[in-house]
C-alpha cells in the first residue's frame, strides 16, 4: 500500500498513528515457505534487509551491491544520497548494521 505524503500528513493530523505488526504476523510474513512465494529474489532480499536493519522500504529500494560494506568487522548497509534518486531521512540512517550478517551473495 502506498500513501502519498499529503495523505499521510492528513491522517497524522487527524490523530491516526501507525503501529508495528504483531510478532505473530511477522512470523507468518517471514516464514521461509511464504518468502519462497514472493515475486522474485530481489523482493525476498528487500524484505529480509528491511527486517534485519529496520530500514524503510524506500531506503532498501535504493541500495546498490557496493553499499554492502564492512566497518571494523561489522557488516553494514550504506544508505546514502550519493547518486541520483537516493535519499536518507536522517544522518543516522546512513550506516545500518545488518545484525546477522545478511548480505546478498556476490555474483
Amino acid at each position: 500500500m502506498i500513501i502519498r505524503k499529503s495523505k499521510k500528513k492528513a491522517l497524522r493530523d487527524s490523530g491516526h498513528a501507525w503501529e508495528p505488526l504483531p510478532e505473530e504476523a511477522l512470523k507468518r510474513i517471514y516464514d521461509p515457505e511464504n518468502l519462497k512465494r514472493t515475486r522474485g529474489i530481489h523482493v525476498r532480499w528487500g524484505a529480509l534487509i528491511g527486517l534485519y536493519t529496520g530500514a524503510r522500504v524506500s531506503e532498501v529500494a535504493q541500495i546498490f551491491l557496493r553499499d554492502f560494506i564492512d566497518i571494523g568487522g561489522v557488516k553494514c548497509v550504506r544508505i546514502t544520497n550519493d547518486s541520483d534518486g537516493q535519499s536518507v531521512k536522517t544522518e543516522n540512517s546512513k550506516r545500518l548494521p545488518t545484525d546477522r550478517g545478511a548480505a546478498p551473495p556476490r555474483r
